[in-house]
């Protein structure tokens, strides 16, 4: 069976990606990518694109006819979370093809990403195990009409460990000790209790958060004079930490980070335990902590400071455990072996 993976990222995103495909390949697997940014030539909000869309706007049409030449043939097509394809184009043009569409954002966007892709799908990936922390993720999407679908974690791409081999990166020298990678968003408040609590021992590596444009906000009303770093390359940040901490939004884990902190060495500490215990044994491979709760956060980063020996047996724990069990090449060869 033919395979069109098809997917958006940055180019190093995009190139990690190309290698866990490789991998694929090399284990006998029939997959090609497909870049979309350049295969379509257009970016569009999700309204607009279906107003251009019913417009038969020249350039969408153009880019939709590129795509739907260059997956002639494949008869199973994976759409990695993208929101470019009509799901009318979809029902026209892939109605003889498997389609499976994994959705990357649940259930922050459910309703305006994940949904418009039920009817049209074969079956859905929802890289979030659970519904507001409830019901499975694929339990919702079934009772929103979904015909088919499962969790589908988002594993570690090979590439992130940089080349190193694993006694290199456990032994790596640790020069953090509590990092954080990623934009301020809703977790803003709890980051900056947890600043103020822990000061320069916890280090925040973000694109967008700027201390002089926030400096009311931070240091004013919460007191919290800091420096924010820019993250150019995430894996060297978890190398070099003893604890990171992961923060999902509404639900989770459903975030790349999930597997990056443990896999570059890192202990993690991460949000929505219901969630979390389906990809790890809790307090063995990761801490867990309450969502939002600054307190519950600064308690687990206490508790594990506290006790570096058994900080120590759960990093080392919680690497093996998602290098044995989640690279993502692995994991979608089985799940795209299982439907097909």
């Amino acid at each position: 069976m033919k395979i069109a993976f098809a997917y958006q990222w940055n180019a190093s995103n995009a190139r990690a990606l190309e290698r866990e495909l490789a991998h694929m390949r090399e284990g006998g697997m029939d997959i090609t990518g497909f870049d979309l940014s350049p295969l379509l030539g257009y970016k569009f909000s999700v309204s607009d694109l279906d107003f251009q869309y019913c417009l038969r706007n020249a350039q969408v049409m153009a880019g939709l006819a590129r795509l739907r030449e260059a997956t002639a043939g494949f008869q199973m097509i994976v759409i990695y979370g993208s929101l470019q394809i009509p799901p009318d184009f979809i029902r026209q043009h892939w109605s003889k093809c498997f389609v499976i569409y994994w959705a990357t954002d649940d259930p922050v966007n459910s309703t305006v990403a994940t949904l418009p892709y039920v009817g049209v799908a074969n079956h859905v990936f929802s890289q979030t195990p659970r519904y507001m922390d409830s019901m499975p993720m694929p339990q919702w999407l079934l009772a929103m009409g979904a015909r088919s679908a499962s969790y589908m974690p988002a594993g570690y791409f090979e590439d992130w460990k940089r080349g190193r081999s694993n006694d290199d990166i456990l032994a790596h020298p640790k020069d953090i000790d509590i990092s954080f990678v990623g934009s301020p968003s809703w977790r803003k408040d709890m980051l900056l209790q947890a600043k103020k609590a822990f000061g320069r021992r916890l280090k925040i590596f973000s694109r967008d958060w700027s201390p002089w444009r926030h400096f009311a906000y931070d240091a004013l009303k919460k007191g919290v004079v800091h420096v924010v770093s820019r993250a150019e390359d995430e894996s060297q940040v978890y190398f070099r930490s003893r604890l990171s901490i992961n923060s999902n939004a509404c639900s989770g884990p459903s975030t790349s980070r999930t597997f990056h902190i443990p896999i570059c060495g890192a202990l993690q500490l991460c949000d929505f335990p219901d969630g979390l215990a389906q990809i790890f044994k809790l307090h063995q491979h990761v801490i867990p902590y309450e969502f939002i709760n600054a307190d519950s956060l600064c308690n687990a980063i206490d508790t594990a400071l506290a006790n570096p020996a058994l900080m120590e047996e759960q990093r080392v724990a919680g690497f093996w455990h998602v290098q044995k069990n989640y690279r993502f090449a692995d994991l979608l060869s089985r799940r795209l072996l299982e439907l097909a």
